[in-house]
């Protein structure tokens, strides 16, 4: 299930006047790197080429909406919040006939001149664009304000989308689509940041148990509880994990009646602070019995989430992309085919959220690695679905308890490994690791490790990376804004003007008497003083 990296090579370089000139897609863009690049990696203007995928992806995403929404050529309003260097727009531009607006945004001034060089350089029509050089947020607030409002909205930042989410639900069409990128995941993963996931996204990641599932999962729950409170509900279309980033499509619904139902679509984790026991505790649901340790090794039990519990795919969406695939051409094709392969597998089996890492698993149990093909035979045999995971190749999703599969493990090892001691000598009684080998196999038969289904294709899911530091670039510098630093007296002037303008919105205080309408306390929050 692991590919090459030959579909996606690193680019060829090609310059023109001084420039880069850099081939994604049907768009072609001018890339200027600076001396600081070149010495620190940091661009006066962001472009990264490992995004490559996460642009196919989008390309592909919005050809598909488009079609399935019933927009004819030139009918369909788009938002870029963060345009950088342009390269996303310019491509949905070039690649998805349908729309007939799109607003290129950002709030550096040397990444605006940046994207219209390079729209200039595509011979792109300019009356479909409108670029505005603002703060993203600003930016929503307004056009909901004049009640202009997108069909898809793409928020695609440096870090975390948390801090646009609010300002692109309030602006989004209902029936649109919202697309978002957290490079992140060392926060929306780790459990060592689960204080910065908790302030950050409301949630803290169960980390033992298919941790990027779990990021995807904090991120939707997220911007379900930012649509609720406006009273709207969100359908996840697509989501995924790649490289180093998380990236959700989701379809934003208007639904008072439906959206106070989004408890249903919400879970708490309780999992084993020692082993990989895990399960889920919907809310509003009661528990009988309550557990108070772990069935398996005895130990104490944590609580982690919330995460969004539902599916996190839509299944006919999920097949209208793989019809619409092909027609594209896309560059990362054969990788975007994998991850539909991984997705249709989770489909057919129903396996839950999350999963087991079985390499942790086994190495709790001090026993020899077993493949996951045998594991999977294993679990098969006894009478459960089991799937390598979608998003981690260390993962599997399986209907299966904990317990059985601490059992198969255990039986595996007694009876494969029989060579090694069952319990390694220097093992203390105390440990949980003995109170799991100890503890009798109770399994509903005699497990076959060869498995008995036919053949079947077997697309490359997990790819290496391409070339070396494939990773999450420096931050750009950017340039410095007039009310930053100025640098002649007129923008001097400009400065003294915008912050005299400024104090009346500065403000110490702000009051809202209305509790039935609280729908725009959050960004009321931006209009204090820090202090």
């Amino acid at each position: 299930v692991h590919g090459d990296s030959s579909f996606q090579l690193a680019m060829e370089e090609k310059k023109e006047g001084g420039f880069k000139i850099i081939e994604e897609g049907k768009a072609k863009i001018l890339y200027q790197p600076s001396p600081e690049e070149q010495s620190t990696g940091a661009a006066p203007v962001f472009y990264n080429p490992v995004q490559e995928f996460n642009r196919d992806t989008s390309v592909l995403v919005l050809n598909t909406f488009a079609r399935m929404n019933g927009f004819k050529e030139g009918g369909m309003k788009v938002l870029e919040a963060l345009a950088a260097t342009g390269l996303r727009s310019i491509r949905f531009l070039k690649e998805v006939p349908a729309i007939s607006t799109i607003i290129i945004n950002d709030l550096d001034p040397q990444a605006i001149e940046t994207a219209k060089k390079n729209l200039a350089y595509n011979n792109i029509d300019m009356s479909k664009v409108q670029i505005e050089n603002k703060d993203a947020n600003a930016l929503m607030q307004q056009l909901s304000l004049a009640q202009v409002n997108c069909d898809v909205i793409d928020i695609d930042p440096y870090g975390t989308a948390i801090d646009f989410l609010d300002a692109a639900i309030r602006n989004v069409k209902s029936g649109g689509l919202l697309c978002a990128t957290c490079t992140d995941a060392a926060v929306l993963c780790e459990a060592s940041q689960k204080n910065t996931c908790f302030a950050r996204y409301a949630s803290c990641s169960p980390r033992k148990h298919g941790m990027r599932e779990a990021g995807v999962r904090a991120l939707l729950y997220c911007i379900s509880q930012f649509a609720a409170k406006y009273k709207m509900i969100i359908v996840p279309m697509l989501s995924f994990f790649s490289d180093f980033y998380f990236r959700v499509f989701v379809k934003v619904k208007h639904s008072a009646k439906e959206a106070p139902s989004i408890i249903k679509t919400t879970s708490l984790v309780v999992s084993c602070v020692n082993c990989q026991y895990y399960h889920l505790q919907h809310m509003n649901v009661v528990v009988e019995p309550c557990i108070q340790k772990c069935p398996i090794c005895l130990s104490g039990l944590k609580i982690t989430g919330p995460i969004w519990s539902d599916p996190i795919h839509d299944q006919d969406f999920i097949d209208n992309l793989v019809k619409d695939l092909p027609s594209l051409g896309l560059k990362t094709e054969p990788k975007i085919k994998g991850l539909f392969a991984g997705i249709k597998e989770e489909f057919e089996t129903k396996v839950p959220p999350l999963g087991y890492y079985t390499h942790l698993m086994i190495s709790e149990l001090k026993s020899n690695a077993a493949s996951l093909k045998v594991l999977l035979a294993g679990l098969n045999s006894l009478g459960y679905e089991a799937m390598q995971s979608a998003m981690e190749h260390k993962s599997i999703k399986t209907t299966a308890p904990a317990q059985v599969f601490y059992d198969l493990l255990k039986h595996l090892k007694k009876t494969k490994f029989a060579d090694q001691p069952y319990i390694p000598p220097h093992m203390s009684p105390d440990s949980f690791q003995y109170k799991i080998l100890s503890s009798e196999i109770k399994l509903p038969k005699e497990p076959n490790y060869v498995s008995t289904k036919g053949k079947t294709e077997r697309l490359p899911r997990y790819f290496p990376n391409p070339e070396p530091n494939w990773g999450p670039k420096a931050r750009a510098h950017g340039t410095k804004r007039p009310h930053a630093e100025a640098e002649n007296e007129n923008e001097e002037e400009k400065v003294e003007e915008i912050a005299h303008k400024a104090k009346a919105t500065n403000l110490s205080l702000i009051h809202i008497s209305e509790p039935t309408r609280r729908y725009a306390i959050s960004y009321a929050v931006f209009c204090l003083k820090k202090k």
